[in-house]
C-alpha cells in the first residue's frame, strides 16, 4: 500500500566476483544534491514514500554508507526530505558493523540485500568475494538488531561447491 519507485545514487561496483556479469570496469557516485532533488521531487508530484535503491552495490565503503547516512539524517532536519520516506538498498557483509547499520536505520533504511552467495568460507574465497561465514553471521545480527530486515539471495553449484558447504549456506538461510 504504500508507492515506490526505484532510484540509483550509484553507477558500477569496485569488486570483482568472478560470477558477476560486469565485464566493465569503473564506479561512481551521483551527486548527493541531485540525489535528494530526486527523492524530493518523486515524493512531493507523485507521493513517493519507499525508495529501493538499485544501485548495483550501495555499500561500497564504511565511509561512504555513514556519509550518505548522515547527509540523509541532515536532509531530514533541514526539511529537504520528509522523515516518513523509507528506502532499501544493496549491501556487502565485509563493510556493515553495529556504527554502519544503525546510521543506515536512522536515515529510514528498512532492508538490506547482501549478496550471500554461500555460507561456507572456501566457495566464498573461489567466487572472490571477500567474506566470510563469520562476516555473514556477525553482519545479520548487526543487521536485524538496528531494525533493518535482511534479504540473503544465494547461488548453488559454483566451482569447489561440496554438500557441506551447501549445508552452510542452507542453515545460514534457515
Amino acid at each position: 500500500g504504500v508507492k515506490a519507485f526505484n532510484i540509483l545514487s550509484s553507477r558500477g561496483c569496485p569488486y570483482r566476483c568472478n560470477f558477476c556479469y560486469r565485464l566493465e570496469e569503473g564506479f561512481r557516485y551521483r551527486p548527493f544534491d541531485d540525489f535528494v532533488a530526486e527523492i524530493r521531487y518523486l515524493h512531493d508530484r507523485h507521493g513517493i514514500l519507499h525508495f529501493n535503491m538499485s544501485d548495483e552495490l550501495f555499500m561500497t565503503s564504511k565511509k561512504h554508507v555513514l556519509q550518505f547516512s548522515n547527509n540523509i539524517i541532515d536532509a531530514f532536519d533541514k526539511g529537504l526530505l520528509p522523515r516518513n520516506i523509507s528506502w532499501e538498498t544493496t549491501g556487502r557483509f565485509n563493510i556493515v558493523d553495529q556504527e554502519v547499520a544503525y546510521a543506515m536505520s536512522s536515515a529510514g533504511c528498512n532492508r538490506i540485500l547482501y549478496g550471500l552467495e554461500s555460507g561456507d568460507t572456501k566457495a566464498l574465497e573461489l567466487m572472490n568475494k571477500k567474506t566470510s561465514y563469520e562476516m555473514i553471521e556477525t553482519g545479520i545480527e548487526m543487521t536485524k538488531r538496528a531494525g533493518i530486515e535482511v534479504q540473503l539471495p544465494c547461488m548453488f553449484g559454483n566451482i569447489g561447491e561440496t554438500a557441506s558447504s551447501v549445508k552452510k549456506t542452507v542453515e545460514i538461510l534457515k
